[in-house]
C-alpha cells in the first residue's frame, strides 16, 4: 500500500516526513500556483526533500511535442523517481504511448471513467491517477467505476497500478483501499484525520493519566536507578 501526499507545500511534507513514511508526492498546476516562489525553484526544494521518494509532476503542456519536450526537461533536473503525470486527452494518449515506449515513467491522470483507464494502461502508464471525487460530483460513484477497472486490469493482465485521487472524505478513501487501490494520494488535512481518532487519542490520555495516578511519573525517568 502506497501513501502519497497531493501537494507542493514545502512545510506540510517536512512535517508528515518526519513522523510518517510516506512514499512521495503528487502535484498538478493548480497546486504548484499556491506556493511562492519561481516553479523550477519549488520543483528543486521538492525534489531535495524528496530524497528520492516518488515524485508525480503533472505537465504543464497541452500539445503532444510540447509534452514529450517537458517530459525530457523534467527528466534532466528531477533527482527522485520522477512519474510524469499526464492528462488523459487525445494529445496525452499520444504522450502517454511516446513516453513510455522511451521509457519514462508515466502517470495518466484526470481519470474519469473506465474506458480512459484501459487506454491509458495500453497506451503504457505506471499509474493512473482517478478522480474519485470529482466523479462522484458528476452522479457516478467513482469507487465504483475504480472496482471496474480493477477487474478488466486483472482480467486482462494490465500491470497499471491505480492511485485513487481528488478525494474529500476519509470514507472515500476507504473504499478506494477497500476496492483494490494500492495507492493513494492525499492532501495533508485529510492525511491526519487517517492516522488520528477521537478514540485513539482519548485511550492514550486514559493509558497515560492512569499510570501517573499510580506511580507518579512516565517515561524515562522511571527507570532511574
Amino acid at each position: 500500500m502506497e501513501y502519497l501526499l497531493d501537494t507542493a507545500n514545502k512545510q506540510l511534507i517536512k512535517d508528515i516526513l518526519n513522523y510518517y513514511p510516506i512514499d512521495g508526492i503528487t502535484t498538478n498546476p493548480t497546486i504548484m500556483t499556491k506556493e511562492p516562489g519561481a516553479y523550477l525553484d519549488i520543483l528543486s526544494d521538492l525534489d531535495t526533500l524528496l530524497d528520492g521518494r516518488q515524485f508525480h509532476i503533472q505537465l504543464t503542456s497541452i500539445t503532444f511535442p510540447d509534452m514529450v519536450e517537458e517530459a525530457k526537461r523534467l527528466n534532466d533536473i528531477i533527482q527522485s523517481e520522477l512519474y510524469l503525470k499526464i492528462p488523459v486527452s487525445h494529445e496525452g494518449i499520444k504522450a502517454i504511448y511516446k513516453l513510455s515506449k522511451q521509457g519514462f515513467k508515466v502517470t495518466a491522470t484526470a481519470v474519469t471513467n473506465l474506458n480512459q483507464g484501459i487506454m491509458a494502461a495500453k497506451a503504457g502508464a505506471s499509474y493512473l491517477a482517478f478522480y474519485v471525487n470529482r466523479t462522484a460530483s458528476t452522479g457516478i460513484n467513482g469507487n465504483d467505476v475504480i472496482n471496474e477497472i480493477i477487474s478488466i486490469f486483472k482480467r486482462d493482465g494490465y500491470q497499471t497500478k491505480i492511485i485513487g485521487a481528488s478525494y474529500k472524505s476519509i470514507y472515500q478513501i476507504n473504499k478506494s483501499i477497500l476496492n483494490g487501490c494500492k495507492s493513494v494520494t492525499v492532501p495533508p488535512t485529510l492525511f491526519k484525520e487517517l492516522m488520528e481518532t477521537t478514540v485513539t487519542k482519548e485511550s492514550i490520555e486514559q493509558f497515560t493519566n492512569n499510570f501517573k495516578d499510580r506511580f507518579k511519573q512516565i517515561g524515562p525517568s522511571i527507570y532511574k536507578e
